[in-house]
């Protein structure tokens, strides 16, 4: 993640306008990176989820007439 003590160093010079820009950008960088790392988190658990129901990992579970030739 971003440093936040470099947000308060950049924040005190409320004169810069580049300061507030960089500042905001800096916070919509740590808001995508969130979302990326939730979206990384919940597909990654879908996939395990995927994998255990699969059969994978179940065994030998049959539902009625399992001699397919």
């Amino acid at each position: 993640m971003l440093n936040t003590a470099l947000f308060t160093d950049l924040e005190r010079d409320e004169h810069n306008e580049g300061n507030q820009n960089i500042v905001a950008a800096m916070r919509a960088i740590q808001k995508a990176i969130k979302a990326i790392m939730m979206w990384l988190t919940l597909v990654s658990f879908m996939l395990v989820v995927h994998v255990i129901f699969s059969g994978v990992y179940a065994g030998d579970v049959y539902i009625g007439n399992s001699n397919v030739s």
